[in-house]
């Protein structure tokens, strides 16, 4: 069996989320997703079993981490969310995000803000 270790983004399949377009690179031990959200886009507050990992490449959100305040971010910053925190993102405007994830999740193919349960049940 041949492994490829070598991806183009233009390559990867575009998957249409509420929030946006999604494109998922997915291994053994974690996962990049690359996503393009529509102005206004936000996901419920929700947590699950892995860590994230989200860095804001352009556009502006607000994003809360826990009970933390909801927090104006920025292109460059990075959100590390451990797993099992409570979460919650709003895109102010067109946003691109690069996020990553270990284990892989595998609960965004249910919708933004899938239970945990459903990460769980995967594995």
């Amino acid at each position: 069996m041949t492994e490829d270790y070598v991806y183009v983004l233009k390559d990867i399949p575009v998957h249409d989320t509420p929030a946006g377009k999604m494109q998922v690179l997915s291994g053994e031990q974690g996962a990049i997703f690359w996503i393009t959200t529509d102005a206004g886009a936000q996901t419920p507050l929700h947590s699950h079993p892995i860590e994230q990992s989200t860095w804001l490449v352009s556009g502006t959100m607000d994003a809360q981490v826990a009970d933390g305040e909801r927090r104006r971010i920025k292109p460059g910053s990075i959100l590390l969310v451990p797993a099992g925190v409570p979460h919650q993102l709003w895109a102010i405007d067109v946003c691109t995000l690069v996020e990553f994830t270990a284990p892989p999740r595998t609960d965004w193919q249910q919708g933004p803000g899938a239970s945990a349960d459903a990460n769980a049940a995967a594995d």
